[in-house]
């Protein structure tokens, strides 16, 4: 699978992927039990997730134009090859049907060769 940086334009997009892909998880059940609250809470945490990578040198991928899954990275340090994996998500409707069977290139840290 490649992947390709997402834009602002489909911010609302990714948005909704990570909150249908997170609505059911035991986290965020615990974290917020009433569904009608989690269904309101979760697209605003993703968003300023997203928001706050994108601002401050991180990157935001996403599998295709839908998307079906989005990754959020931050940079170590700015400048530096080094990334982390914030969050990671497929949207439920794809969950288990083998996205990411192609390679860990979406999923696995990011660092420069040495």
């Amino acid at each position: 699978m490649t992947t390709a940086p997402l834009s602002v334009e489909r911010l609302d997009a990714a948005t909704a992927a990570y909150t249908r892909a997170f609505m059911d998880d035991p986290f965020s059940v615990w974290i917020t039990p009433d569904p009608v609250r989690r269904e309101h809470d979760l697209p605003i945490f993703f968003r300023m997730a997203m928001r706050y990578a994108m601002r401050y040198g991180g990157r935001v991928e996403v599998s295709d134009e839908q998307p079906r899954a989005v990754a959020t990275w931050l940079a170590r340090d700015v400048g530096q090859p080094h990334w982390h994996l914030w969050l990671l998500a497929v949207d439920s409707p794809f969950q288990g049907k083998g996205l990411g069977k192609d390679g860990p290139r979406f999923w696995t840290m990011l660092r420069a060769p040495r």
